[in-house]
């Protein structure tokens, strides 16, 4: 006699109980299976919900840096232009221009990943432009492209800030 011969005449000689007892175990089986399923999909639910906020974050961060940029550049654009209309003007005429560069200039550092090269290339490329445009001091070379630089360097950073909103959404983590 097989044992699945045995098992099936235990079954056929006590069906009673195998019902009483087996209709229960079998839900409690298919209870817990999908009690496991509905964790696993929730856990993933909380991981892209974590995500998709921190994506927020950093996009709000972005265009909080993009916006301090173009203001960045554009205080020495009109600062340039004041400059080409009213070219004798007193000391310190400059004072508040100043202020605000470096408040935008330094919000954008604090506010970006920017490497410790990256740091210096702005930092450099901003005194460049401070001395040109605000103290009026000439280049050596009149042909370089001094906001130019800076407008480089702003956007290497953006770029870098973005590629960081791109991974975290698309789940690698930095």
């Amino acid at each position: 006699m097989s044992v699945f011969s045995a098992v099936n005449e235990w079954i056929v000689s006590n069906q009673a109980l195998v019902i009483s007892a087996g209709i229960p175990i079998f839900t409690l089986l298919v209870t817990g299976w999908a009690s496991f399923l509905s964790h696993r999909a929730k856990v993933g639910e909380v991981k892209l919900n974590g995500r998709v906020k921190l994506s927020e974050y950093r996009r709000a961060n972005f265009d909080e840096l993009l916006r301090l940029s173009s203001r960045l550049q554009s205080l020495f654009l009109e600062t340039a232009m004041k400059n080409l209309r009213s070219p004798l003007r007193g000391v310190g005429t400059h004072d508040t221009a100043i202020l605000e560069t470096l408040e935008c200039a330094n919000s954008f550092l604090l506010r970006s990943k920017a490497n410790l090269e990256q740091t210096k290339h702005f930092s450099d490329c901003l005194m460049i432009c401070v001395e040109r445009i605000f103290h009026e001091k000439h280049a050596d070379d009149p042909t370089e492209n001094f906001l130019g630089k800076l407008r480089v360097i702003c956007k290497e950073i953006l770029d870098q800030e973005w590629e960081q909103i791109v991974k975290e959404l698309e789940g690698i983590t930095p």
